[in-house]
């Protein structure tokens, strides 16, 4: 483990200092320089994969981000976003979300692709 006088020292990101900015500065540069590599392999295992729509996820995704909501994104990033940098919060695991997650995605509740008939029955 790297020590603390090398972390920053702020919670939310509205709060950091010029020293904290350069510590990410500093010890991100490693990381960054694969990023754009990792961030265009995730999406390229987007591609081919439509479910059934007239496009596939790569694709909608790039139309996504070519119609996309400056200011929704902004309000987001400061509601949910700069705000999670605090090593002291009390960060639930990825396991208590894991359950959720696989519940979301167990059956369709409710489509507007699906016959109401199976709608009614998922209900």
């Amino acid at each position: 483990m790297e020590p603390a006088a090398q972390n920053t020292t702020f919670t939310a990101m509205k709060d950091g200092t010029a020293e904290d900015y350069r510590i990410i500065a500093m010890r991100s540069v490693a990381m960054v320089k694969g990023l754009p590599d990792r961030i265009l392999a995730h999406l390229k295992l987007l591609e081919g994969d439509s479910v059934g729509y007239a496009v596939d996820r790569l694709t909608h995704s790039l139309q996504s981000a070519t119609h996309a909501y400056f200011i929704e994104c902004a309000e987001f990033c400061a509601a949910y976003d700069q705000n999670c940098f605090d090593p002291d919060y009390d960060t639930l695991p990825l396991e208590f979300f894991t359950p959720m997650l696989r519940n979301v995605f167990a059956q369709a509740k409710r489509s507007i692709y699906m016959p109401e008939k199976a709608d009614e029955a998922n209900a």
